[in-house]
Order: structure tokens, then C-alpha cells, then sequence
């Protein structure tokens, strides 16, 4: 395990890194393939635009396993080459959490704004499923964050429908026809994700 940085050192690891539980200190990242070898899952991605290499694992960042949260920190503002590039890259890595400049990143303070709940949780859902490759139009999208949106106070498929004013079968019809779950599953996954 790689430590911290130690008082008023220079960056002692790569541009990249991992923090896995209990999220005390950081593993050097190499691959993706080093995950089964380091065991245990409820990894985080950090990567930090501040290091001299960090366009080394850019392609990797982008190419992450799915659900793997990413914390970015930004360069000092002096260092920056381009504000168009910097937003590029946030924009094509969809990070969970960006963090202004840090000398030495912790990882306690990291973790604690993960741990935060999303400002509007159902949006997030539907941007994580467009970002995974689900193919949701317009619609569908609204339909799914209603749902998310609706799922601490419906009950039962035929309340979630009155709710959405649409009849039970042709809110089915609209899942099945876009080849995508049974809303009574988009009900269920909703009730675990908020749990």
C-alpha cells in the first residue's frame, strides 16, 4: 500500500490511484486486471489532473468498470494548459465527485463527499443508465425518473400507473416495446437503490 503524502513531500504516487474500505489509504493503480488480485470490491477511482503524467490512464478513467466511482482533483489553477481540454476531460470521464486542487488529497475527505446523497437522485439514476449504453429516448427517461421519483410512496404497479396517468397495460407495453424491464422492476430497483 502506498501511503499518503508525507509532510511537505513531493507527489509520491502516480496520477492515478485506488482507495477501497476502509478507505484509509491509497493502492498504487495499475490496471484494471490488479482488482481480482487486491480482492474485495466498493473500490474508488482517483485521478489527479494536477500530476505531470496524468494523461497516461486517461483512456482507463473513461473505460472504468461500471458502478466504480471516480474523484477527480483538479490541478492548481496556474497549472492549467486549457479550460476547454480540462471540461473535455471532466465531461468524457463523468466522475462522481470533482475536488478543487489538494496538496495532499486524504482519503477520509474524499470519502465523506461520496458518501453525500445525489440533489436529485432520480436524474442521476437515468444519467447512469444512459451513460452505462441504456438506449432511453426522451420519454422513457421521464417515465424512469418518475418512477425513482415515485417509488417511496407507490405501493403497487396499478398505483404507479394512476400516478403516471396511464393504464397499466400500455405502461407495460411502453417497457416491453423499448425492450426493457417490467416497470414493476424499475419499481423494485428504485426502492434498493434509495435504500
Amino acid at each position: 500500500m502506498i501511503p499518503g503524502y508525507a509532510l511537505g513531500a513531493k507527489k509520491t504516487r502516480g496520477p492515478a490511484s485506488l482507495l477501497r474500505p476502509p478507505y484509509r489509504g491509497f493502492e498504487e493503480w495499475r490496471s484494471w486486471d490488479q482488482l481480482p488480485e487486491l480482492g474485495g470490491g466498493g473500490w474508488v477511482a482517483v485521478w489527479e489532473l494536477g500530476h505531470p503524467e496524468w494523461k497516461e490512464p486517461f483512456e482507463a478513467m473513461v473505460s472504468r468498470p461500471g458502478g466504480m466511482p471516480l474523484v477527480l482533483i483538479l490541478p492548481e489553477a496556474s497549472e492549467v494548459e486549457s479550460v476547454t481540454r480540462l471540461l473535455r476531460t471532466i465531461d468524457s470521464c463523468r466522475p462522481s465527485v470533482v475536488l478543487p486542487y489538494h496538496e495532499r488529497p486524504a482519503a477520509e475527505e474524499m470519502v465523506s463527499v461520496l458518501c453525500r446523497a445525489p440533489s436529485n437522485f432520480s436524474t442521476e439514476v437515468v444519467d447512469y443508465l444512459v451513460w452505462r449504453g441504456v438506449d432511453l429516448d426522451p420519454a422513457m427517461s421521464r417515465t424512469i425518473r418518475r418512477i425513482v421519483d415515485l417509488s417511496p410512496v407507490v405501493q403497487t404497479i396499478t398505483a404507479l400507473s394512476r400516478s403516471l396517468y396511464i393504464s397499466r397495460r400500455a405502461l407495460g407495453r411502453r417497457f416491453l416495446n423499448r425492450q426493457l424491464p417490467v416497470p414493476s422492476h424499475w419499481l423494485h430497483i428504485a426502492r434498493v437503490l434509495r435504500a
